[in-house]
């Protein structure tokens, strides 16, 4: 299951899809020094504390395959419905 986390001390330096924008409109990602896929929005790349979410290879890699093949088209992607805050811990 993915992790969201904060970077603390972590720097971490990643890569942009070539369809991004220089208005920070894109996601960038890495892999994390324990292996884990690393993703965060480019708008916060200047926020040491920016929030990152973490992702196994064998998640990440079924994400990707999915987007490659199409499965997470924009317009039919389900809308959020708020819910009440699950307490941390």
């Amino acid at each position: 299951m993915a992790d969201s986390s904060h970077a603390g001390a972590l720097a971490l330096a990643g890569v942009k899809s070539t369809f991004s924008y220089a208005n920070h409109n894109c996601l960038v990602v890495c892999r994390a020094p324990d292996g884990q896929v690393a993703v965060w929005n480019s708008r916060q790349e200047d926020n040491p504390g920016r929030p990152i979410v973490f992702f196994t290879e064998a998640e990440w890699e079924a994400f990707r395959l999915g987007a490659q093949d199409g499965q997470f088209p924009y317009g039919e992607l389900p809308v959020a419905v708020e819910t009440e805050p699950v307490p941390a811990g």
